[in-house]
């Protein structure tokens, strides 16, 4: 679905009620320089190539506060993830198409939220945790995975699909371990970081950062809920320019499952796989399809039909959720058609 010629709405939502309900954990900054810079992207961060930035911050944890300190917001399932901030940027114009526009800046790889808070999450008390699990250090992110990230955002975005899109990649040259700042070197000799990763941070521009599985998170209370589903709604009402007291949840409904099913069909038509889509955790309540590093080249022909099978799996089981409905009532399949409908028109080869 390109984005056409004209005047984008600020994508505002329910920004206010987000930030008064949000849920933080400790940060400091840590020292880094930066490596890339998305030409495409009009930042909202000040940042310099070969320098270091102030946006360069990891869980802090048990780390005595100090002049850096900060808080920034967290979700349970976002693991590694955290958000910056909320505020309103886009992509440098581009002649014949209409600026696509983002709200939400999330740096991902700044440590773990400590998975035992997944139940009962509790940011004050929460911390990161690193850990070496076979290749995986978690909480880290690689700079071989967040360049494929960035490379295939970008690839994706000019195919018209609907994208998260990295502004920035991070070196980081120390982490935060057990209360105590460390460099990168020392982290691996203590083996915390795999000795071939080269953890960074990647700094992403979203719509709504809020995904799919957000509105099930049961350490979510159902007014959280309520926002986290009623912002994305006025966020695609503010894009396509629609009157949100006549934009209700149907019609939302109907709208995210043709743009999941023309972001899964073109994928596959490009010839490539995600892998990770079921439950909805790499799917945004704004349609983008997000966490680009396990996207590889399909090597079987099954592999189309598991990416569309689990996006629109995610789709019913939040349909259910927010229509109170089963999964066979009238109104989810009326649904759920447009998203078939889409996936099939967009994988369709139109040179046959």
């Amino acid at each position: 679905m390109k984005f056409e010629e004209g005047t984008s709405q600020y994508p505002v939502g329910k920004m206010r009620e987000l930030d008064a309900s949000r849920e933080t954990l400790p940060a400091a900054e840590v020292k880094n320089k930066v490596r890339y810079i998305n030409p495409g992207i009009d930042s909202p961060f000040r940042m310099i190539i070969g320098e270091p930035t102030n946006i360069g911050v990891f869980l802090s944890g048990k780390l005595q506060a100090g002049k850096n300190s900060i808080r920034l917001e967290a979700e349970s399932y976002h693991r590694r993830s955290l958000l910056l901030g909320r505020v309103i940027f886009g992509e440098k114009n581009k002649p014949g198409t209409r600026r696509q526009l983002f709200r939400d800046a999330v740096v991902k790889g700044s440590g773990n939220i400590k998975e035992a808070s997944d139940e009962s999450f509790n940011p004050p008390e929460a911390e990161e945790i690193l850990r070496a699990e076979g290749k995986k250090s978690w909480g880290i992110i690689g700079l071989e995975s967040a360049t494929h990230d960035a490379e295939k955002s970008e690839e994706f975005h000019n195919l018209g699909m609907r994208v998260s899109r990295v502004i920035a990649i991070i070196e980081l040259e120390e982490i935060i371990f057990e209360g105590e700042k460390i460099s990168i070197a020392e982290a691996k000799q203590k083996g915390i970081i795999e000795a071939s990763v080269t953890p960074v941070l990647e700094v992403r521009a979203f719509g709504t950062d809020n995904r799919l599985l957000d509105v099930q998170d049961q350490a979510h209370s159902p007014e959280r809920k309520r926002i986290i589903l009623e912002d994305a709604r006025l966020l695609v009402a503010e894009e396509l320019g629609e009157d949100p007291a006549n934009f209700d949840l149907h019609k939302y409904a109907a709208w995210l499952a043709k743009t999941v099913g023309n972001n899964v069909g073109l994928m596959g038509k490009s010839g490539y796989t995600h892998g990770i889509l079921s439950q909805g955790h790499n799917i945004t309540l704004d349609g983008c399809i997000v966490d680009l590093e396990s996207v590889s080249k399909i090597k079987n022909p099954e592999d189309r039909e598991i990416d569309y099978g689990d996006a629109r799996g995610a789709l019913l089981t939040l349909f259910m959720s927010i229509f109170n409905s089963p999964m066979n009532s009238s109104e989810i399949e009326e649904v759920l058609k447009e998203y078939d409908s889409a996936y099939n028109e967009a994988i369709a080869d139109k040179s046959d």
